[in-house]
């Protein structure tokens, strides 16, 4: 799996689920991958998300998903299932976590979400829902996303120095200095990585991961977390020090 199916395919996957759930388009690696989608066929695409949500069959879902991916001939089939069960998994709130909008990062240009704690989690506990798949990212890669300004996640693995996309519905988990949950799962020899509380979760709150020291510039000074605006650090520093 190369990063470039990696990103096409998760593309491909939250335009035809997640945007038509939340109402508008969540950020995409290639903007002119997915889908441009009437009307009817959000409504469309709205019921086979409800349906699934309904009957729970995974199978029935990726079917009726599929007939909207024919006009595609690069489709990697058994990573579109994989990103779909991923996403569709995240807007089954009974499972403990949901999506929402979310409009407080500036590089979001308002079409945010976060992932929010739909009952109480123990400490030490794996959130099922909360998935995704890595693929090895060269340095122009992932050079060529920031400098388009991409909303994207990158693990490092200290193993073997590499650098590695995340997407899936893990990719939708925030960024906090103070997170409450890490990653699970990762490994050079693995291509999935889940989530786990790092201390008990009340229902409603946000559920985050630490990105990494220098991951919003040098000692993340661009970071607009909740807890570098209750600290006074990262992009509220100047603010706070004024």
């Amino acid at each position: 799996m190369s990063s470039i199916e990696l990103a096409k395919m998760n593309d491909l996957s939250s335009a035809l689920i997640v945007d038509p759930y939340l109402g508008f388009k969540t950020h995409k690696i290639y903007d002119s991958y997915p889908p441009s989608l009437s009307n009817a066929e959000v409504f469309k695409l709205q019921e086979i998300v409800l349906e699934y949500l309904q009957d729970q069959s995974l199978e029935e879902a990726y079917k009726k998903f599929r007939i909207f991916c024919t006009d595609y001939t690069d489709l990697n089939e058994q990573l579109l299932r994989k990103q779909m069960a991923s996403h569709l998994q995240t807007l089954d709130e009974d499972v403990g976590a949901g999506i929402r909008p979310c409009k407080r990062y500036s590089k979001d240009e308002q079409n945010g979400v976060q992932i929010i704690a739909t009952r109480k989690w123990k400490k030490h506990e794996v959130i099922p829902s909360l998935f995704g798949h890595v693929a090895q990212i060269t340095n122009e890669e992932e050079n060529t996303l920031r400098v388009a300004n991409k909303n994207f996640s990158v693990m490092e693995s200290t193993r073997n120095n590499a650098k590695y996309l995340l997407l899936g519905s893990i990719s939708f988990v925030n960024s906090s200095c103070d997170a409450n949950c890490e990653y699970t799962g990762a490994s050079a020899e693995k291509t999935t990585v889940g989530i786990r509380t790092k201390r008990t979760l009340a229902k409603d709150e946000e559920i985050t991961v630490f990105y990494g020291e220098d991951y919003f510039g040098d000692e993340n000074k661009e970071c607009e977390c909740p807890a570098c605006e209750r600290s006074g650090k990262g992009a509220f520093w100047n603010i706070s020090s004024s």
